[in-house]
């Protein structure tokens, strides 16, 4: 969160928000704040959300779009705004197509790209959910690929501007009511004490402290730089045979060449018959192969973990190596939060420990076939190789945690 809130407050001149869920809470509301003091200050912000998890806030962000300098589109728009279920319902074939797709971009120099959705449980400021999450932060050529992709979903026939899509008219009695709840909220954010947090955060202090500066390895960050590539579906994915370009092909192509270790970290885990085959394949010729992801308990969608048990056993006995999360696993001193129940989300695949696959992309056939996905491919062995299962796996989910607070990637 402060690193996006960072880069919202420094952009100049652009910044170009992409998201399948946004919330309107704590966090949400953080960031929507942000977002209209760049737009006050002349920054040219654009907005595109996925249309499942936005229908039911056309009001307030047709309010948001009036602002001169912001833009807000949808993705694969659900017809019926009154209606939403009868939509869903009659629409179903084109509906389920979804843009699953995570990323900020600001002035078309510094990109996040992550698994994260834009919700209190993705950044530690849920009470009773806590999802565990990794993302990187870019610089360099990749950025320019990361604004090209989004500039193609943008412009996708079948993305539409927010104030296209609804019958609701936002009078100025309206819009005046709105303002006034935008500064009621940034008057109740100022003394909100997820806002304290951050205030006082390791990571702000570090970055206030112009270690961006240089590459040195700093007390709380170090920088690495490498090679790196995005890897992004088209957004007329639907419907489509898979391509070469697609990130399940290009996963596919990776996974095949791997040589001797391969980590898979993903919280929704169904490998498909071919995939399951694959990870056989790659485990009996050697290759030391490790899956982590949820739990039954830790799961937050059921059907997809009822899913990946039909492949347990097949995977086990092929020589894979599975771990899964269980909900309680961080000690209670050591929780940002203290939430009751904390979630892997982080969507992350490592080659050789030589490569770094990070991005919104689960390993099950939603991913692959149905959902738009994105994510970028990091040549560097010394970030790559953090992340191994060497310790007991009661603590690999808060290393992974403290791996995504301590690390970022950075391209030139």
């Amino acid at each position: 969160m402060v690193a996006r809130l960072l880069l919202i407050s420094q952009a100049e001149s652009s910044i170009d928000l992409q998201y399948y869920i946004y919330r309107g809470d704590d966090t949400g509301a953080l960031i929507a704040l942000a977002l209209m003091d760049a737009a006050d200050r002349g920054v040219r912000v654009r907005i595109l959300l996925d249309d499942l998890a936005t229908t039911s806030k056309d009001e307030g962000l047709i309010a948001l779009a009036r602002h001169p300098n912001i833009q807000v589109r949808s993705f694969n728009p659900n017809p019926s705004r009154h209606f939403n279920n009868l939509g869903m319902l009659f629409n179903f074939p084109r509906l389920n197509y979804r843009m699953h797709n995570k990323s900020l971009t600001a002035d078309n120099q510094f990109s996040i790209v992550g698994g994260r959705n834009i919700g209190n449980e993705y950044f530690a400021a849920d009470e009773t959910l806590e999802f565990g999450d990794l993302d990187l932060w870019l610089t360099g050529p990749v950025v320019t690929q990361v604004s090209a992709s989004f500039d193609d979903y943008w412009n996708a026939p079948h993305v539409q501007p927010i104030s296209a899509l609804s019958d609701i008219h936002v009078s100025e009695e309206q819009l005046a009511a709105f303002t006034r709840d935008i500064e009621k909220a940034r008057s109740d954010m100022a003394s909100h004490p997820y806002l304290s947090r951050l205030i006082n955060s390791r990571m702000l202090a570090t970055l206030t402290e112009s270690h961006l500066a240089n590459d040195a390895p700093g007390e709380f960050y170090q920088w690495y730089w490498g090679i790196a590539e995005l890897w992004s579906d088209p957004p007329l994915k639907q419907a489509r045979p898979v391509e070469s370009h697609w990130v399940v092909a290009e996963l596919w192509q990776a996974m095949q060449a791997v040589e001797s270790e391969f980590l898979i970290i993903s919280p929704y885990f169904v490998p498909t018959v071919s995939g399951a085959e694959l990870l056989a394949e790659l485990s009996k010729r050697g290759v030391k192969v490790i899956v982590v992801t949820n739990s039954l308990a830790a799961t937050d969608v059921l059907a997809v973990h009822a899913g990946y048990q039909n492949y347990r056993q097949q995977l086990l006995e092929a020589g894979v190596t599975l771990y899964e999360i269980k909900p309680d696993l961080q000690e209670p001193d050591k929780s940002l939060t203290g939430s009751s129940k904390s979630s892997l989300h982080a969507k992350t695949v490592v080659f050789d420990r030589q490569k770094l696959f990070v991005g919104s992309f689960n390993f099950d056939p939603r991913s692959a076939l149905l959902n738009t996905e994105m994510g970028v491919m990091v040549q560097q062995p010394l970030f790559a190789g953090r992340y191994r299962v060497c310790r007991p796996l009661k603590m690999v989910f808060a290393a992974l945690c403290r791996c995504f607070i301590q690390n970022n990637v950075i391209e030139v």
